[in-house]
C-alpha cells in the first residue's frame, strides 16, 4: 500500500527504519540529506514522500503534475527508493498508480 506523508519529524522515524534497510548506505539516501536539499536547492518542489508498506520510502519531489526523486539529480546519481531490496522491482506498480490517481 502506498500512501502519502508529510516531511515532519513523524516521517523522519520512519526514514531513519527505511534507511536501516537500505543496501547501499549512501548519505544521499539520508532524511538529513533531503532535507538540506529542500531548504537550499529545492525552492520551486514541494515534498511529496510516498511511503510503502510501512517498509520503504520513496522520497519524491513534485511540482504542478511533475514529480522528481528529492536530493538533487544535479548533484547525486544515488537516487531511488528507500528501503529494502527484495522488494523495490514490485511496487514501482502500486507507485506508478498512485501518482496517475493523485493527478501526477
Amino acid at each position: 500500500m502506498v500512501t502519502k506523508a508529510l516531511f515532519d519529524e513523524s516521517l523522519q522515524n520512519q526514514w531513519q527504519l527505511a534507511y536501516s534497510y537500505n543496501v547501499n548506505k549512501t548519505p544521499f539516501f539520508s532524511y538529513q540529506w533531503h532535507a538540506q536539499w529542500y531548504k537550499i536547492l529545492g525552492n520551486d518542489w514541494q515534498a511529496y514522500p510516498l511511503i510503502i508498506d510501512n517498509k520503504a520510502i520513496a522520497p519524491f519531489a513534485r511540482c504542478r503534475n511533475e514529480v522528481i526523486f528529492s536530493g538533487g539529480y544535479e548533484i547525486a546519481d544515488y537516487l531511488d527508493l528507500i528501503g529494502p531490496d527484495e522488494n523495490k522491482s514490485i511496487v514501482w506498480h502500486e507507485i506508478l498508480t498512485f501518482l496517475k490517481r493523485d493527478g501526477v
